[in-house]
């Protein structure tokens, strides 16, 4: 299920080089996966969470509901 779209004026994209390109197999997928489950997230997102917990670094967002459910497997920060 998708939530409502908000204006694109909340979209920010930074970029930092060099970029790193993280690899989606099945171990990690399943980690993705189980997270979306517990904090009822959708699987982009979930993602994200797992990432940002794999890595042990804030997951900065915009996105109010995203950060609630995620506070609970990653520190969260607004930008």
């Amino acid at each position: 299920m998708s939530r409502k779209r908000r204006s694109a004026d909340l979209s920010i994209s930074l970029v930092r080089r060099p970029h790193d390109l993280v690899t989606l197999g099945a171990k990690r997928a399943a980690a993705a996966q189980a997270i979306a489950l517990k904090a009822r997230l959708r699987g982009a997102d979930a993602f994200y969470v797992w990432l940002a917990s794999a890595r042990d670094v804030t997951l900065c967002t915009l996105d109010r509901e995203m950060a609630a459910r995620a506070s609970s497997f990653c520190n969260v920060a607004a930008p």
